[in-house]
């Protein structure tokens, strides 16, 4: 991937819902935005655990996108296989197949492994993970967190993101706060959880987001949704998506998510 900028298409959290790689792929597809994409990348539950087939459904439907998939696995991926899975288009295990070099960053993804791959630091570097560092975009429920906390994310990953100091960390997992990107420390973190979102109308508005990489560690993210269409936060007057609006959420900004949901 040579070039003064590469574009990616990042996602995550589908949990076997082959509708949603549907819906996704179907608008994807009419959109000029495909063309500049170098890759999909994704953070992780694709598959799910009670259904053995579910992993291979939805990448088969992701593939006729015609781009390169690299995903890291989650913790609803207990069926998916390591390693090279298809090779046109090509999709593979970020972990397996170890860092990745962009021409203007190396994309270094991590599942289970939480040993950093070491030599890969004389590019920027982009992180992919399925789980939030801890206390980073993770709210989470009690019962679900690895800690019996309110925070879905890792300290483990903490190190991660400490070891390698990358420009910036893809990760998903918490969908509480999906659709957000905070920059902390030099960092610019992004929860691009969950695509199978659904409104209150039944239509999938789950978000994803467009990261552009360019030579010298520049990073730029504009945030998508199914369905959706663009709303300004009231609280930051920023054109946000769905999941943006509820991170703000308070009595007095209820009533513009209502709205969005419709």
């Amino acid at each position: 991937m040579e070039g003064e900028e590469v574009s990616l298409l990042c996602v995550s959290d589908i949990h076997g819902k082959v509708d949603v790689a549907k819906a996704f792929v179907k608008e994807l597809s009419r959109s000029p935005i495909l063309e500049r994409i170098s890759a999909l990348i994704i953070a992780g539950d694709v598959g799910n655990p009670q259904r053995s087939d579910a992993f291979y459904s939805v990448m088969g439907e992701l593939a006729k996108l015609g781009k390169p998939i690299y995903y890291v696995k989650g913790n609803w991926d207990v069926n998916a296989p390591s390693g090279v899975l298809a090779e046109d288009p090509l999709i593979a295990d970020l972990e397996s197949t170890g860092p990745l070099d962009l021409g203007v960053a190396v994309l270094v993804g991590h599942g289970k492994r939480l040993r950093p791959f070491k030599g890969v630091k004389s590019k920027p570097v982009v992180l992919v993970t399925h789980y939030p560092p801890f206390s980073i975009l993770d709210k989470g429920k009690k019962l679900e967190s690895p800690y019996q906390s309110l925070h879905a994310g890792l300290p483990e990953i903490n190190y991660l993101v400490s070891y390698y100091k990358p420009v910036l960390h893809i990760f998903g997992h918490s969908h509480s706060f999906g659709g957000i990107d905070v920059k902390h420390n030099g960092v610019i973190y992004a929860n691009v959880s969950r695509l199978d979102r659904v409104g209150r109308s039944g239509n999938y508005i789950g978000n994803y987001a467009i990261i552009t990489l360019r030579r010298g560690g520049g990073v730029s993210i504009r945030w998508r949704f199914l369905n959706g269409v663009w709303k300004r936060c009231s609280r930051c007057g920023r054109t946000v998506s769905y999941t943006h609006l509820r991170a703000h959420e308070t009595e007095a900004d209820l009533v513009c998510r209502l709205l969005l949901e419709k």
